[in-house]
């Protein structure tokens, strides 16, 4: 039977490219896919041959706000998640417009049969059960609750500061609390009820439906195995390994190739959909750091315009020196498929983010993270402390040091571990089975599995789980009382 499937992201590319791995393998089954995302990446869904439906939130927009700047330059990530979410709400208060009244829109126009979203979008669940749908959630990152594995989302430093060392099923909650707060709580209720469903009682039952939903986790076990408690606590959860949308049919320009052909392969420098403070300042500062450590380079510019024509010869103290090393150790571009690019180059220096991580990954080489925030602290410890294959600068491109970043760039280029241990990293997750086909067999499997709420397959909803952490605290009591 051929399904309509609908894709929702708010996000950026990072967000997009992997539904689009999806779109891809669902249209080579037979059935028919949108992808309902925002404005400034419906290009790249269109450009595979997928219909989009564009909603007004900008993230470009969010990131390049005067908040979101400051915050950046500041160099504290907490500032920078709290700057996105102002921008965000001044953007819906600005336009009027509801990005989750525009889903679900656009879900009744294409008449899907079947959802498949980013959790951070948190209306999702109210719009599947709106149409009595079934849902996958897509996670790029751990977020469901564990008792033994901490949330994506707190770095070490972090969970030390807020007393939850050994704790990780309280790092969850706080996590989670965070997530649904009670502002957005009420704002989820308001459109339960204005589309004609009940309103949840209290944060609680909300976290339990987010729980009890069908959710895929769409990375690697060879990068990040699944916490042992994730199958017995969550039935319906996978892990379908990483998705990837490969561009074999991108060509390169001669002059790139002729760059590459250096028998010096070059380190990837790029941060793709962020903004990471003035452009020309993180210019100087990775230039500087790749002239002390006399390497090659491609310069991605992205979102934060990263380029050697931010040079500016009034304010760039040494602009001749730059400009000189750039014009021949440098190729600029704004952007290039990462599964083209990433194997050619000797290693990768980036924002952190989910995305970017996997790509090179795969590609096996190592890579060093500036985080901004998020998930992008934790990805930069993870793959230093666990896993050896990455260099945790510990700071946003605006603050780093640039001896501390010429290091990292030799490092990358010349330290044998890291070099080996990213190598073989990469080897085993080009072997798994693509992340795609394992995603695509879940959602279909999910359409005839019950939910909770009634869907078409399924008209009885299951029983409501409480959270996780509550579950814990029944069965603790259940326990003491037992006991005594």
């Amino acid at each position: 039977m051929s399904l309509r499937v609908g894709l929702i992201t708010k996000g950026t590319r990072g967000d997009v490219q992997p539904l689009l791995a999806l779109a891809q393998e669902l249209r080579l089954r037979g059935h028919q896919v949108a992808i309902c995302c925002p404005k400034c990446v419906v290009s790249l869904v269109e450009e595979r041959g997928i219909a989009a439906f564009g909603m007004s939130f900008d993230p470009k927009s969010a990131i390049q706000s005067s908040e979101m700047q400051e915050a950046i330059a500041s160099g504290d990530g907490g500032l920078c998640i709290k700057a996105f979410n102002t921008s965000q709400e001044h953007q819906i208060l600005a336009s009027g417009v509801n990005p989750a009244q525009e889903v679900y829109d656009f879900v009744r126009t294409f008449r899907a049969d079947a959802l498949v979203g980013h959790p951070s979008f948190v209306p999702l669940i109210a719009v599947a059960e709106a149409f009595s749908l079934p849902l996958v959630n897509a996670l790029f990152m751990p977020f469901l609750p564990s008792a033994v594995a901490y949330p994506a989302f707190f770095a070490r430093n972090q969970l030390e500061k807020l007393g939850l060392q050994g704790k990780p099923l309280e790092a969850h909650k706080q996590l989670w609390d965070n997530y649904i707060t009670p502002e957005e709580f009420a704002q989820l209720n308001h459109l339960r009820t204005g589309w004609g469903l009940k309103a949840h009682k209290d944060v609680a039952e909300t976290q339990a439906v987010y729980q009890c939903a069908h959710e895929a986790n769409c990375w690697s076990p060879h990068l990040l195995p699944e916490p042992s408690d994730l199958q017995v606590e969550f039935p319906f959860a996978r892990q379908t390994g990483y998705l990837f949308a490969d561009s074999p049919e991108y060509q390169p320009s001669p002059e790139l190739l002729a760059f590459l052909a250096h028998p010096s392969k070059p380190i990837y420098v790029g941060f793709g959909s962020l903004c990471v403070g003035d452009p020309r300042e993180a210019t100087e500062k990775v230039l500087r750091a790749l002239k002390a450590s006399n390497l090659r380079c491609i310069m991605a510019g992205g979102w934060v315009g990263l380029s050697p024509s931010q040079l500016d010869a009034e304010k760039t103290i040494d602009f001749h020196l730059l400009k000189d090393f750039a014009s021949t150790n440098v190729f600029s571009l704004e952007a290039c498929p990462h599964d083209w690019l990433l194997p050619r180059c000797c290693g990768a220096v980036h924002h952190g983010g989910a995305g970017t991580v996997a790509a090179a990954a795969r590609a096996g080489i190592p890579q060093a993270i500036l985080a901004v925030a998020w998930d992008q602290p934790w990805w930069a410890e993870y793959l230093e402390d666990r896993l050896a294959v990455g260099i945790n600068l510990r700071q946003m491109i605006s603050k780093v040091d640039e001896r501390l970043l010429a290091t990292a760039f030799q490092r990358l280029a010349e330290e044998d571990q890291l070099t080996t241990a990213a190598a073989d990293l990469g080897k085993l997750i080009r072997e798994e089975r693509p992340g795609h086909e394992s995603l695509a067999d879940f959602v279909l499997e999910s359409v005839k599995l019950p939910h909770p709420w009634p869907t078409k397959e399924q008209p009885t909803p299951l029983n409501l789980l409480p959270s996780l952490w509550d579950r814990a605290s029944q069965e603790n009591l259940r326990r003491a009382l037992g006991g005594a």
